[in-house]
């Protein structure tokens, strides 16, 4: 993409994660927070299965962990760590990077060679669940719910992700997420 490379990217996501408020105190704050967020990424960058079994599985088969060798990310902290430090991060503080990318292939063209039928833009929509719990004390009120007829509660969170496609195209553009609560 013209003016705009992979490291740029990754510095741009770097200074958005580096932003929102860091509340940590003591040995925990060794890892800055842009460096857990980019630890975070090459899970979902290298569509891996699991975010549990990456870092092994690299480290496992004599090859570098992409958080180091794609991320500039010395220390990789720990899932437990990641989670901990990333849950209290408002989703919107993010969007930025979506916009961004966005605003960079459309200047460089690339979304107008994902037109579809009479220059029209198809967009897909997929929901995902990214929390639930059957505890009754682990819920916010953000929460949706399901009561089952058992009486057990399944609390959970969950997001539209939109992405542009077209049918000439493996790749697909993806556009901010959209989180599903509870109506009033």
């Amino acid at each position: 993409m013209p003016g705009r490379s992979f490291s740029k990217i990754i510095r741009r996501f770097r200074e958005v994660a580096g932003a929102p408020p860091d509340d940590r105190k003591g040995k925990n704050t060794r890892s800055p927070m842009a460096a857990i967020a980019l630890s975070a990424f090459p899970v979902f960058f290298t569509r891996c299965p699991s975010f549990l079994i990456f870092p092994r599985a690299r480290e496992e088969a004599g090859g570098r962990h992409n958080a180091r060798s794609l991320f500039a990310v010395e220390r990789i902290p720990c899932d437990n760590q990641i989670r901990q430090t990333l849950d209290p991060v408002e989703p919107s503080q993010l969007f930025c990077l979506f916009d961004g990318l966005h605003a960079d292939f459309d200047q460089a063209g690339l979304l107008e060679f994902m037109r579809a039928v009479e220059n029209t833009r198809l967009i897909a929509l997929d929901a995902t669940w990214y929390f639930s719990s059957q505890t009754e004390n682990i819920h916010c009120p953000h929460c949706s719910r399901i009561a089952h007829k058992s009486g057990e509660c399944l609390h959970f969170h969950s997001a539209i992700t939109p992405v542009i496609v077209s049918p000439s195209h493996k790749e697909v553009v993806p556009r901010r997420p959209e989180f599903i609560i509870p109506q009033d």
